[in-house]
């Protein structure tokens, strides 16, 4: 049905165009240009319907938002079209990264030549704006799309800055029993979620698009698609024995479905930071402070298990780690296995 108003999005820009049913009154485009509206007639009362009017008007749009686009280095355009050419191979999440990197440079450049003086113009800027783990993510994916359009040595002397973690938080069995008793009573399906990072070391980005065809029960493993992965191959995992019984529920979900599906939408997973934000809620409410979050049951997990006993070759396997020394030096930044024995074993003198 013809309505009077019409929105269209243009590089950033709305553009509305009055379309009054009436054809004896004018039409016209019109956006605002720092707060003052402006208006375009363009041909578009030369045409005798409401189609071809319509028509006209989104004509009228497009050749003001190409006249009005910001203009952009060549160097610029080649970095965006290299962002493109990747996408089909990078993650959503990656892509937009990406973007949001490029996006926030060109501006600092403003249209100006990015020399090498200008780019340490930037970082210097943005020391001052962004973490130091984000700082560093900066010079890699900048320097690594400036070399992939064929534009080298402009980041010389720019050195990534030392980034002291905050140190990996789990938690402790009173806090686990505390928890358990808060979210088990209010929100039974977000501990079920809970249980699969604790016994299983799946992220929660996996965990949301695994479906009860992903649960092997009777084998008592669990298969990560590859296309889900963080490190994209198909891998499995083993349920142990005191998670198996919590997983009952399993059999009466039909193979395709999600195990956490969206709540408007059952064909779809539960939403991105859904589990996130409901597991805020209970730290929020309990005071637990900042350094802890829905991932840290991964962490929780594999701390106990290693002070279980557990080997490391083992864990190593259960958390997809592709090396021992990662899954050492993922233990040692919570303080697991650095004095086990020289503080029980030490000889008396």
């Amino acid at each position: 049905m013809p309505e009077e108003k019409k929105l269209f999005v243009r590089n950033g820009v709305t553009y509305k165009v009055y379309a009054p049913v009436d054809l004896s009154k004018r039409w016209y485009v019109h956006y605002r240009n720092n707060g003052k509206r402006i208006r375009h007639y363009g041909d578009i009362k030369k045409y005798p319907t409401y189609s071809t009017r319509m028509a006209a008007a989104i004509r009228l749009i497009e050749e003001l938002a190409i006249s009005r686009a910001p203009q952009i280095s060549d160097i610029h355009a080649k970095i965006l079209e290299q962002v493109e050419r990747k996408r089909p191979f990078w993650r959503p999440s990656t892509y937009q990264q990406y973007c949001s990197i490029v996006k926030l440079f060109f501006e600092y450049v403003g249209g100006r030549e990015p020399t090498g003086v200008l780019i340490a113009e930037f970082f210097v800027h943005l020391r001052t704006i962004r973490h130091p783990t984000t700082y560093n993510k900066y010079l890699m994916h900048l320097k690594q799309l400036f070399n992939a359009v064929g534009v080298y040595g402009r980041f010389a002397g720019i050195e990534k800055v030392k980034n002291e973690k905050t140190p990996l938080r789990y938690f402790q069995p009173h806090q686990i029993k505390r928890l358990k008793v808060h979210i088990l009573d209010t929100d039974p399906q977000l501990w079920q979620f809970v249980q699969f990072i604790y016994f299983c070391f799946i992220r929660p980005k996996e965990l949301r698009f695994l479906r009860a065809s992903d649960i092997l029960l009777e084998e008592e493993k669990i298969f990560i698609p590859g296309n889900i992965s963080k490190n994209r191959k198909n891998q499995y995992i083993t349920i142990p024995d005191s998670f198996v019984p919590s997983l009952q529920w399993i059999y009466d979900l039909s193979p395709a479905s999600y195990l956490f599906p969206s709540p408007m939408d059952p064909t779809k997973p539960i939403g991105r930071n859904t589990m996130y934000h409901r597991h805020k809620k209970f730290l929020t409410q309990l005071n637990f402070g900042p350094y802890y979050s829905l991932y840290s049951w991964k962490h929780t997990g594999a701390v106990a298990a290693a002070k279980a006993g557990i080997s490391v070759k083992e864990l190593q396997i259960q958390l997809r780690h592709h090396s021992l020394d990662e899954t050492d030096k993922y233990l040692r930044q919570m303080g697991v296995r650095d004095l086990v024995h020289l503080k029980s074993k030490f000889p008396e003198i």
